[in-house]
């Protein structure tokens, strides 16, 4: 006999079935496809992790890793923990708006370094908020 494919109907994973495995309607040694970082689940194999594969510019991966580290968080902790909040508040776990025009050209200048007023003090400072 060789090797079956299929998809595991307890849980929905592919699976492939060894070689030699008397066929017995579900078969019992199954292992997933596309992986070995596996867990024994109700007779099946499957996969207790899946790989996420993003591309993020250099810059911003190295600033986020330096953060994290302060934090204790590894990249695969911190994208856990941002999957668990998205799934806890069912959407994005922060509030994603379009600037207006204002806050645009704000961000504009401050960005550019344009129109900036400079204190000397804090004193100074909040006498003009």
């Amino acid at each position: 006999m060789g090797k079956r494919f299929g998809v595991c109907e307890n849980h929905s994973a592919p699976w492939r079935q060894e070689p030699g495995v008397a066929d017995r309607g579900t078969p019992t040694l199954l292992y997933p496809v596309w992986g070995t970082d596996s867990v024994g689940v109700g007779g099946c194999i499957v996969a207790k992790t899946e790989m996420i594969r993003a591309r993020v510019e250099p810059d911003l991966k190295h600033q986020v890793e330096e953060v994290l580290g302060e934090l204790g968080l590894s990249a695969t902790e911190a994208i856990t923990l941002f999957y668990k909040q998205v799934v806890m508040h069912q959407g994005l776990p922060f509030e994603v708006k379009i600037p207006n025009a204002d806050t645009a050209d704000a961000l504009r200048q401050a960005q550019s370094g344009s129109n900036l007023v400079e204190y000397s003090t804090l004193e100074e400072l909040k006498a003009m908020a």
